[in-house]
């Protein structure tokens, strides 16, 4: 199990991009994440993320397009179709694994 947390590139150590920005730079533009992977945007509209605390504007988010939505709908339903089949028992143990690197990379 441990093997699909690192596939998909969540694993700090791995040589893949993370999926988080835990405790590092955050891009004045993010991109979409579809079948976990980093994914740029083709809309020409873009939505400012604010600090709360601040106001200040960290990043911006794609208001993203009718077609990247579809594409990450049916990623998030071949996802859900291989989860679904996953042990209780694997899931806890993939759920702790994100939980160590989410400790890890504060």
């Amino acid at each position: 199990m441990l093997s699909k947390v690192r596939c998909c590139g969540i694993s700090a150590n791995s040589g893949v991009r993370s999926l988080s920005y835990a405790g590092g730079r955050i891009p004045p533009t993010t991109q979409n994440v579809i079948n976990g992977q980093w994914v740029e945007s083709s809309t020409d509209r873009w939505i400012d993320v604010h600090n709360p605390a601040t106001n200040q504007v960290v990043t911006r988010v794609p208001q993203s397009t009718q077609a990247e939505m579809e594409q990450a709908v049916e990623s998030a339903k071949a996802a859900f179709s291989i989860w679904s089949r996953t042990t209780p028992l694997a899931r806890q143990q993939i759920m702790f694994k994100y939980q160590q690197l989410i400790k890890e990379n504060l």
